[in-house]
Order: structure tokens, then sequence, then C-alpha cells
């Protein structure tokens, strides 16, 4: 046996090293989003309480010395602002550079005596590294999602499917990759048909081959999913409805909402920071005068400048696209002939019916409908539940049956 494959070199460049006092300020910012994000969530709609006095404390510290180098820096604040926003998309180019033209992990696998399999993995700049397993210790071949995250501020630029072989205790060898799930099925069937092992895709529910668990069989009735069936096909549709409006609008806020908070809190810093500066000049003898206590509420209140104005309207172009992107209606039509899948009215992909091998759920990174036919496969996202999903799969099972 002789398998070579390739997995991406997590190699950040230089440009990372230089840009990291940015990196750090940008990772200060989104502890404060989301921890915001967290105690409006928690506490004021599910209830809970989530506060940690000390870490609060802590947090309200440095944010009171970042807010006072911010009223002092105000003159150069849209010149800064404009400065992190070019050198984290030149961050984001570079690294989706390096992810597509970069350095790559060559993965060998080679068959030795005596039942052996040597597995060399080959680093750029680096001798191999060698680790012998016998093939009896192989379980399965396991195919899983995974995001990719590269650069200096870590963004998604992607998702891969990795393959890995599973030994007994454990032990998870990674020797391949693709940006295509159908791809990395193909090559996983070469390693379970040398193995003689299943191929299972991590954290799945499905019904039969692929699946790490069974799907359950119990279907919920959601406003969400409409189903119109006949004899000649079924129509599937998945809206999205106003009483699920708090998780959209969570969703919305989570994938695209960061630029617009980070406007907004620019803005109530600089207030925050003016009163906060007063207060610091009082107590070292630079200000014997009074100190006045702001109306708050006009700390939100965005400046009307044609930059600031700017700013907001890209923000706010950013989330309703997202939003759009997030809530198009999901349309499946499935017949004796072919799964077909559409996005609003536009046509995604399409499979034929008699090929489909697996239909799967996949739990991570995020909630994924996963259709695999022998050639083709489709994937949909943005669910706003888990119950929609698993409906969904249950009813699409169903249809195939019904027409194979």
């Amino acid at each position: 046996m002789n398998f070579r494959g390739k997995v991406t070199y997590p190699d950040k460049g230089f440009y990372a090293s230089l840009i990291w006092p940015l990196v750090q300020l940008k990772k200060f910012f989104e502890t404060i989003h989301d921890f915001l994000i967290k105690i409006i969530w928690s506490e004021l709609i599910q209830g809970e309480t989530i506060v940690n006095e000390w870490a609060s404390l802590l947090l309200f510290v440095i944010f009171t010395v970042f807010s006072i180098a911010v009223y002092r820096l105000e003159d150069y604040k849209d010149i800064i602002l404009i400065g992190f926003v070019v050198v984290w998309f030149l961050d984001i180019w570079l690294a989706r550079q390096r992810f597509i033209r970069g350095k790559k992990t060559l993965v060998l696998l080679e068959k030795q005596k005596e039942n052996k399999i040597f597995c060399g993995i080959f680093l750029p700049g680096v001798k191999r590294i060698g680790k012998e397993f016998k093939s009896d210790r192989v379980e399965c071949i396991y195919i899983s999602q995974n995001q990719v995250r590269s650069g200096a501020f870590e963004e998604v630029l992607g998702t891969v499917w990795h393959i890995e072989v599973a030994l007994e205790n454990d032990c998870d060898v990674l020797v391949d990759e693709h940006r295509r799930v159908i791809d990395a099925v193909k090559k996983a069937k070469v390693l379970a048909n040398y193995f003689k092992v299943p191929i299972i895709f991590k954290s799945s529910q499905g019904e039969g081959k692929y699946a790490e668990q069974n799907l359950s069989n119990q279907l919920a009735l959601l406003k969400t999913i409409k189903i119109e069936t006949n004899k000649q096909r079924w129509q599937i549709y998945l809206k999205w409805q106003l009483n699920k409006l708090g998780n959209l609008l969570k969703e919305i806020w989570k994938e695209s909402g960061f630029f617009l908070f980070l406007l907004i809190l620019s803005g109530f810093m600089f207030h925050y920071g003016n009163f906060a500066n007063g207060i610091l000049e009082f107590y070292l003898g630079r200000n014997s005068g009074v100190i006045e206590v702001p109306n708050i509420w006009m700390w939100f209140a965005p400046k009307l400048e044609l930059l600031d104005i700017a700013e907001f309207a890209l923000a706010i172009f950013i989330i309703v696209f997202k939003g759009w992107e997030i809530s198009r209606e999901k349309h499946i039509i499935i017949d004796r002939y072919r799964l077909q899948f559409f996005l609003n009215k536009k046509k995604i992909s399409q499979v034929k019916t008699r090929e489909i091998e697996s239909i799967l759920l996949l739990e991570k990174p995020s909630w994924t409908l996963l259709i695999l036919s022998k050639d083709k496969a489709i994937t949909i996202r943005n669910f706003q539940e888990e119950k929609e999903l698993t409906t969904l799969a249950i009813q699409l099972e169903k249809a195939v049956k019904e027409f194979s």
C-alpha cells in the first residue's frame, strides 16, 4: 500500500508578528463584545446569572484605561480606525494566499513487513517524522468538517474536510484534507477498502452508511417547515419565522455585528473616557473645577460627520447582507430522478435520487445537513434550531426511500 496525502501547514508568517499588538487590541474588544452579548442573552433573556465579580472588575479597569486613551487620541480616531481595517483585511488576504498556495505537510502511508504500516510526516523544512502501527489496530476511517483559521487575527477562511485513520485507544492519525467533501469521501474509500473498515463522519447522525450515531425518529411539528407531497414528487420548504426572530438576530450579530459594535463602543468610550479623564486629573491635582455627570444616553448617539456616517452605513450594510444570506428560504424538490436544492428561487445543486448514499446531520463546527451521492454532495447550513434539522433529515430519508 502506498497512500499519499497533504495537510495545510499552519504558518502565520512574519506579518503576524509585526501586527501582534493590534491583534491583542482586537481580542480585548472581542472579549468585551462577547461578555456583553452573554450578559444580554443569558441574564436578560434566559434569566441566568453568569457575572464573575472579579473578572468584571478587571474588565472594567482595563476598559477605563482604554477609554481614557480613546479620549486623548480623538483627533486621530478616524486614521486609527481606517488603518486598523486596512491591516485586518491585509492579514486576511495574506492568510488566504498562504492557504491556497502555501506550504503543505506531506503524509505518506507505506506497507512494511509483518502487517505494519509506516506513516511518514514531512513538515516543510523539517526532517521526516515517523510513526508505525499495525493494520489490525485500525478501527475506522474518520472524516470531519473543520474550520480553517489563519493569519494573525485567526479569522475563518473556510471549511476543509479532514481524513483520519482511527486506531485503538482513541488515537487518530490525520493523513489528508480536502476542500470538497466528495473528494474526501473518495480518498477515504481507498483507505477503508484497504483496511476493510467503515468510513464514519465525526459527530454525525443518520441512518446506515457513514453515520456515527443513529438519527432520532421523532418528528417535530414546526411552522418553519412546509411539505407538499404527491406521487410524482415531494417539495420541502424551510422559512424563517417571526417567533424565531431572536435566534436570527443573535446569529446575524455573531456573524457580522462586531464592526458596528466597535463603532458604537468607540463613541461610548470617548464620552466615558472624557468623564474618567476629568476624575483622574482632579485626583492628580490638575483640575480643581466641578466634574459634571453627563447624560449617559447621549454617549451612544453617533456623530453626524461624513466619515462617521459612511462607517455606520458600511456596518449596517454588512449586517443586512448577512441577515439576507442567513434567512434565505431553503427549498428542496425530490422525485424519482433527482434531488434539487434551492436558496430562494436560485438552484444551488442537485444529485441523482437513486445514487444518494447517505443523509447525515453534522454537529461540528455548526449544524449542517449533508446529502451524499456517489459523485456529488450537497451541504445545507444556517438552521434555526436542531429540531428543524432533525425533522428535515427524517422527511428526506422517507422521500428518498419512496423514490429509490
